[in-house]
């Protein structure tokens, strides 16, 4: 053993404590560079989760928001039938009269004379409102009429028809019963005291 090995054994006070310093020094290193990977490694897994939920929630929100849209559109929709289809009488009853008049016009038929039975369809909130009435005419402008009512965008319904040979001047003869419905008016509140 030569001298100087001979100092690094005398000297071993100074440098073991920096050796073993540095031993544990690498140790701990070690150690975090494991725990670190891990945990970045759960942070990327997490990360991945957080961006599929994400990707998730955003999907569902679309899809909310199509069926709030639909939902809206309906309601409008509904809103606009009852509105314009199954409005109250005040508010149909002249225009259905004068459509169907004008149809018949139309097809070259002349009412006679208009009745106007009603019934009643309570469990549904609703009126059906009948336009009874006779024509004079072809076979073709019979026809025509039949053809414009189901081509009108009213709701009128073709109840029941009934044709017979007219007496005089030849032709047809068609009694017809034509119905559309409206919204049933609330009763007036009865005033206090039993009085109306």
């Amino acid at each position: 053993m030569s001298v100087r090995d001979g100092l690094w054994v005398r000297r071993i006070r100074v440098w073991l404590p920096a050796l073993a310093f540095l031993a544990v020094n690498l140790g701990v290193l070690a150690w975090d560079r494991v725990v670190l990977a891990g945990r970045i490694g759960a942070l990327e897994r997490r990360l991945e989760r957080t961006a599929t939920e994400r990707e998730e929630v955003a999907r569902r929100a679309l899809d909310l928001g199509a069926r709030r849209e639909a939902i809206e559109v309906n309601r409008e929709r509904r809103e606009r039938l009852h509105r314009e289809r199954f409005g109250t009488p005040e508010q149909r009853l002249t225009a259905a009269i004068a459509e169907v008049k004008d149809l018949a016009a139309r097809s070259g038929l002349e009412i006679r004379a208009i009745s106007y039975p009603q019934e009643s369809l309570e469990a549904h909130g609703l009126v059906r409102r009948s336009f009874v009435f006779s024509v004079q005419g072809s076979y073709g402008a019979l026809r025509q009429l039949i053809y414009l009512l189901e081509l009108t965008p009213s709701f009128l319904t073709l109840e029941s028809i009934k044709v017979a040979e007219a007496g005089t001047g030849g032709g047809l003869r068609a009694d017809l019963d034509i119905s559309t419905l409206f919204v049933a008016e609330e009763p007036p509140p009865a005033a206090p005291g039993g009085r109306s």
